[in-house]
């Protein structure tokens, strides 16, 4: 007896060892890597632009898709692959699920904040990658610290890939148990934007673990302009020039450039394959929303962006060599149905947050944003659109710094 109950401790020991996280390395595999350049090389764009070469009108301009196959025909993947493994990775099998995420704590891990950083579409972890050491540094003047972790969403680098009704509030249940059973963080924030701002908000709605939330974009669905007007006639026509602005960039988006979502929506298996095994397809399918939602100046130091055209390169090599095309556009399925479609006020009475960048297309208004619930923290900036991380980094940083100085409270 005594045996077998030292043998079933054993076991016991021995399993959640397996469980606890694993450290991960990025390994480009040298025949895709090859294969990826062949590909490009080997696609022929015509001999000149159907009508403008520049103009974006139609989508990705000749000019831009032409500037990404050579950059790609290039790209030095070692080095891509280096840059990668500098941070520090793990992957964790929750619930069935394999995770890949980064982890980087603060000198101090006890008096730093743990953070979770979400992503969405067409996003990869990457989209972090200028603002982990920032935060986990701190800004040397008594300013906070944060243990950050950034996740590949199921589907997306190397995570695994769901089954069609898995939702970003399932992605926010893995995450969930990421911060809390696996890492052992009794409390934690949360920030991101796209699908990620819709997994933030299930960590946020759902757990009080959860103690601060800080959205790039909210988990709503826009209005158009039009409709804007005819719900909310009196706080329509108080908007400022900003949210005037920011509404004209929505409404843009979603009378012209929904398409896409359409496809991925109801149709994803038709352009996940077509563009699978295709890099410069995927130069067009997945660059033509870098440019177009991105900051004009992007990739300005100007402006301090470091989304530039080589940058975006890295992030659809990325999806190229992870072979999640596919899968990523199947998060349109899997998920699009969960924005809120009305105003609807969340559950949870902890504080959040809200960074508002000039050129996001997924924009509301500040009064829709105040109808979530407890809103403590709101700032907007000039420059910067839907990848704040790597278009406005500093301004990222410099938020997440000041919103959790001011409201995190266990």
């Amino acid at each position: 007896m005594v045996l077998l109950t030292t043998l079933i401790r054993f076991l016991a020991v021995a399993a959640v060892v397996a469980a606890a996280p694993q450290p991960f390395k990025v390994a480009f595999d040298a025949d895709d890597v090859q294969r990826m350049k062949d590909l490009t090389k080997g696609t022929l764009l015509p001999e000149k632009a159907l009508y403008s070469a520049t103009s974006s009108q139609f989508g990705i301009s000749y000019n831009k898709l032409a500037e990404m196959k050579s950059l790609l025909e290039n790209l030095d993947t070692n080095a891509l692959q280096d840059k990668l493994n500098g941070e520090p990775m793990f992957t964790s099998v929750i619930d069935g699920y394999t995770i890949q995420y980064v982890h980087k704590q603060a000198a101090d891990p006890s008096k730093a904040i743990p953070i979770i950083l979400s992503h969405g579409w067409p996003g990869t972890w990457y989209e972090y990658y200028p603002v982990i050491d920032a935060l986990v540094k701190g800004d040397g003047k008594g300013g906070p610290t944060f243990n950050v972790v950034v996740p590949s969403t199921p589907g997306f680098g190397y995570s695994t890939n769901p089954g069609p009704n898995f939702t970003n509030y399932d992605t926010a249940e893995l995450y969930h148990k990421l911060m809390t059973q696996e890492l052992g963080y009794k409390n934690y924030g949360a920030a991101g934007g796209d699908f990620g701002g819709v997994t933030t908000y299930g960590l946020y709605n759902n757990h009080s673990e959860c103690a601060l939330a800080h959205f790039w974009t909210l988990p709503y669905f826009p209005l158009t302009f039009d409709m804007l007007k005819q719900q909310y006639p009196i706080e329509a026509a108080r908007l400022t020039s900003f949210e005037v602005n920011g509404q004209q960039i929505t409404n843009e988006w979603l009378l012209k450039q929904m398409g896409y979502f359409q496809e991925q929506a109801f149709r994803p298996a038709t352009i996940g394959l077509a563009l699978q095994d295709n890099p410069v397809g995927q130069l067009a399918w997945i660059g033509e929303k870098y440019v177009s939602w991105s900051d004009p100046a992007a990739g300005s130091a100007s402006i301090g962006s470091q989304f530039d055209t080589q940058r975006m390169v890295e992030f659809i090599a990325i999806y190229y060599l992870s072979k999640t095309f596919q899968s990523s556009v199947f998060q349109y399925t899997r998920s699009g149905n969960d924005f809120l479609l009305t105003a609807s006020k969340s559950q949870s009475k902890r504080p959040f947050a809200q960074s508002v960048f000039n050129y996001e297309i997924l924009r509301v208004p500040k009064f829709y944003t105040e109808r979530l619930g407890n809103l403590q923290y709101y700032n907007t900036h000039g420059h910067g659109g839907h990848f704040p991380g790597t278009d406005q980094p500093n301004a990222v940083i410099a938020d997440l710094r000041e919103s959790f100085a001011k409201l995190y409270r266990p």
